[in-house]
């Protein structure tokens, strides 16, 4: 060896040294073990390679070349990230079977444009644990973005994507747990042919939706909070983007969830889409608590719909059905519940209450249930207001309609029908309890008027008759 390169070898030796270590087995660090420890026992790893990361500053390359090395199934390839402040210059592809560990106080910083700051291509499995990942609205930077692939992300926040948070594309499988997502250009989550389940999810304060379900996809979101997206609204809400949850042709059930503060609506459904709602707070929105388009399938229970700055519920388009089971829609600036062509709700243990306008307003053939147990009080107008060919089917007992501003019940324009079967109680509204005009017709039993200056009238050929 020629004594030029004998002098050289410690420094090379110590260059490598300082990149990468693997080894088959723990962590040394008594902080880095008990995370290591953790993210292992929540991946389900129990044999593993490990690879630790002992670059600082720019880890572009130690990083791609760790991550980049596949595992196994049965042997999968852990990269160690500790504490520290580090930076990307570039995209990094994730192999198979790899699972990228970072302490919770390394962050991770993107200074360069790029498609996304961690790939995810066509992997059968995958993860990451821990860390902060900014992109600093790189180019059209995606945080995590994943293509075909199964991924598990866990116990880490991301922040300022180019694009969106977390993209998932072409039949990905995401599961999302303790992850945080702020200031997104785009959406937090977004999702498309891929299914989603998330956990403990906070995604806020993004430009456009804190989730967006798109063609075909389905998600699970549980125990999270979806506030305050749409900060690129200006100006008038109407037709724009800005919402917690929007699901587009998909598929999602939320529970034990806050959908509230949202620019635009709380949950927003277009094309033909189910959503299944449990346990949800989705106040205080721009617009609307829940906004449709034709062909949704939603139900709610257990949910609170509170002032919402246009209707708390608007269900619209043809062959759009809501379903309401003990849910509370108070104070919403317009309309609580709002019908405004061919769709339908039913309404079951639900309170609406304190609209600016009517509490429950139907028209262009829009038909609305009232089942058992439902309030529909204080309204600045009527309580519940039936027009243009809608249809009112009152089928449960325990209905009480009182204290509205003006008509309990109005029924107006030819073609417009209502069937009262159980009692209603009408019950201090301040002018008619009943109205129908404007040859509208209504059969009903019996029902209970109190305080009310009149009970049931009819003008302009409006009928009420007697079941």
């Amino acid at each position: 060896m020629t004594p030029p390169l004998k002098r050289l070898l410690p420094t090379l030796l110590a260059a490598l040294v300082a990149t990468s270590v693997t080894f088959f087995g723990g962590a040394t660090s008594a902080h880095a073990a008990s995370t290591l420890d953790s993210a292992l026992a929540g991946f389900g790893i129990s044999d593993y390679k490990l690879t630790k990361i002992t670059a600082s500053g720019d880890i572009t390359k130690p990083l791609q070349y760790a991550i980049a090395t596949a595992g196994t199934s049965a042997k999968p390839h852990v990269v160690s990230l500790p504490s520290g402040s580090y930076t990307l210059r570039t995209s990094i592809r994730m192999g198979a079977h790899v699972y990228l560990i970072a302490d919770p106080d390394a962050k991770v910083a993107l200074t360069a444009p790029a498609a996304q700051m961690l790939q995810f291509p066509s992997l059968p499995a995958a993860g990451v644990w821990g860390g902060s990942w900014d992109a600093r609205k790189q180019g059209s930077a995606n945080v995590f973005g994943i293509t075909g692939s199964a991924v598990t992300l866990r116990n880490l926040s991301i922040t300022n994507a180019g694009k969106h948070g977390i993209g998932a594309y072409q039949k990905s499988s995401v599961v999302v747990r303790d992850v945080e997502i702020t200031d997104s250009n785009r959406d937090g989550i977004h999702v498309e042919q891929s299914t989603l389940a998330a956990t403990k999810l906070r995604s806020t304060y993004n430009r456009n939706n804190g989730v967006q379900l798109s063609v075909k996809s389905s998600g699970t979101i549980s125990d999270s909070v979806i506030n305050f997206n749409g900060q690129a609204v200006t100006g008038t809400t109407d037709g724009k983007t800005g919402h917690g949850l929007g699901v587009a042709n998909s598929w999602a059930t939320v529970l034990n969830t806050d959908l509230s503060g949202n620019k635009v609506c709380g949950i927003s459904t277009t094309e033909p889409s189910n959503v299944t709602v449990r346990n949800a707070t989705v106040n205080d929105n721009g617009r609307h608590g829940l906004g449709t388009t034709a062909g949704g399938k939603v139900s709610f229970t257990d949910t609170t719909f509170i002032g919402n700055r246009y209707n708390g519920v608007l269900v619209t388009g043809s062959g759009t059905a809501v379903k309401l089971l003990r849910v509370t829609i108070a104070n919403s600036a317009a309309y609580g519940v709002s019908l405004p062509n061919n769709a339908s709700v039913v309404l079951t243990n639900t309170s609406v209450s304190g609209s600016g306008k009517s509490n429950v307003a139907a028209d262009k053939s829009g038909s609305v249930t009232l089942a058992g147990g439902n309030t529909i009080t204080k309204a600045a107008a009527h309580g519940i207001a039936i027009a243009g060919k809608a249809k009112l089917t009152v089928s449960g007992s325990s209905n009480v309609v009182s204290y509205n501003g003006t008509n309990g019940l109005m029924l107006s324009n030819k073609s417009t029908t209502g069937k009262i079967s159980k009692r209603v109680a009408f019950v201090g509204n301040r002018q008619i309890g009943v109205l129908v005009r404007e040859k509208a017709s209504l059969r009903l039993v019996s029902c209970t008027f109190k305080e009310n200056p009149k009970a049931t009238v009819t003008r302009s050929g409006g009928k009420a008759k007697k079941l």
